[in-house]
């Protein structure tokens, strides 16, 4: 719901009193989230700490996450996404800005309409996996996220920019949270509850860390093949990610309770016999 005012309040801002002020807003507003936090009082129970080294630990994390073929499909499809749209994004304002004549206003009205997206997917997603499956519906949401972004280099000046702009965002923001949603339920109902903190770090340390280098494959791709260029390699790039999901297992599944295997032997040696 909040990304759905950002980028719109975002732009507004941006052109009415100019950028160096809207950025200074958007600072001051992180007070509200640590003022939240700080509001806190729930105790909560001392945590036991693994006298493991930290990197037998990571190691731990890994090998559970890799040798899981449920989350090395859903790494998988997470990091070449990041990879590809992180490609996208640094030049994505300028296209919009220097290509398209699009004013900072009508952007944030724009990247708004890919959140209404995002919050329809989040409502429905639950009730498409009832109807059609678990597995139809992450590969069904991953392609649809997919396909969308291909609108985007396709734009030109115009009276339809936005509205095209406006589409591919909307369709992106719901095939994508729609996918999201069930992919972190999995994650989190194939993973033994001993696990979850180390497994977690371990899967974005993969899927977080595609950022970056997508970052900086997007500024060179932008420098040498310009803005528009940049858009195709990543927008096309995006159609591959979920074929990790296609060729993977998950495909089948019908239901959540289809997708919790036994973790592997020498997860289940090290587990501790008895409740903590």
């Amino acid at each position: 719901m909040a990304e759905i005012g950002g980028p719109g309040l975002g732009g507004a801002l941006v052109q009415l009193v100019g950028a160096p002020f809207a950025l200074l807003v958007d600072a001051v507003s992180y007070l509200a989230s640590a003022l939240g936090v700080s509001a806190v009082r729930k105790r909560e129970k001392p945590v036991r700490i693994d006298p493991a080294p930290l990197r037998s630990q990571a190691s731990e994390g890994f090998r559970f996450t890799f040798s899981s073929p449920y989350l090395r499909a859903t790494l998988g499809e997470a990091a070449s996404y990041n990879l590809c749209w992180q490609i996208v994004l640094p030049i994505l304002t300028l296209f919009a800005v220097k290509e398209l004549d699009m004013s900072p206003g009508t952007l944030g009205l724009v990247l708004s309409v890919g959140a209404v997206g995002a919050l329809l997917g989040a409502a429905f997603t639950d009730r498409l996996a009832h109807r059609v499956g678990l597995g139809r519906t992450l590969v069904i949401a991953a392609v649809i996220g997919d396909l969308a972004p291909l609108l985007l280099p396709v734009a030109h000046r115009g009276t339809w920019a936005a509205p095209l702009l406006a589409v591919a965002f909307f369709v992106q923001g719901f095939g994508i949270t729609a996918c999201n949603v069930h992919t972190m339920t999995i994650r989190q109902t194939v993973t033994p509850e001993r696990l979850l903190g180390r497994t977690n770090a371990a899967y974005l340390f993969v899927a977080l860390g595609m950022k970056p280098v997508g970052s900086l494959l997007g500024g060179w791709l932008g420098t040498h093949l310009g803005l528009r260029g940049a858009l195709v390699v990543g927008t096309v790039g995006l159609l591959s990610t979920s074929l990790f999901l296609i060729l993977s297992p998950l495909r089948t599944v019908r239901t959540l309770d289809s997708v919790r295997p036994e973790p592997p032997e020498e997860v289940r040696a090290a587990a501790p016999t008895s409740t903590p």
